[in-house]
């Protein structure tokens, strides 16, 4: 149980974000999956639905990381390949439970606390942890709306 009641609700839209992720993925072929479907990107995570779903995965875990790194937790990296949609689908599920577990240890802290908690990403933007779930979240349904272009 997630006890602070801010980060219970972004959690909530974190959830529904994947819901609408996994249910698009669920009528996607796994040819559809693997073809590429942007050769003139350079960005090597957005060629294909297959790599923008591994990109999301990988980012999901990053950002569940930053959380337990505030309260000492471990970083684990994650490094599978999602050779299906179905693959995506189980590893999206796993993914937000981490960062159920992630969000659990910061749980007990009051919004106050949670804000003067800076997380400094890689990307050299400074976070609380409410905002790097906003982040999460927003990163989720921009990847969904890019792989629903890739479908028209």
């Amino acid at each position: 149980m997630i006890e602070n009641s801010a980060l219970r609700a972004l959690y909530d839209e974190y959830e529904r974000a994947t819901t609408d992720l996994k249910r698009l993925l669920k009528n996607i072929s796994p040819y559809s999956f693997s073809k590429i479907r942007d050769e003139e990107t350079e960005d090597s995570d957005c060629k294909s639905i297959q790599t923008v779903v591994q990109h999301i995965v990988r980012s999901g875990y990053g950002y569940a990381n930053y959380l337990q790194q505030l309260v000492d937790g471990p970083w684990n990296d994650y490094k599978f390949p999602i050779n299906t949609p179905i693959d995506g689908v189980i590893e999206i599920e796993t993914m937000m439970a981490y960062t159920h577990k992630s969000i659990r240890f910061l749980g007990h802290f009051s919004n106050e606390e949670l804000r003067e908690k800076i997380i400094h990403s890689s990307w050299k933007v400074k976070y609380d942890p409410e905002q790097m779930l906003e982040h999460a979240i927003v990163h989720i349904l921009r990847h969904r709306r890019q792989i629903e272009n890739f479908l028209k």
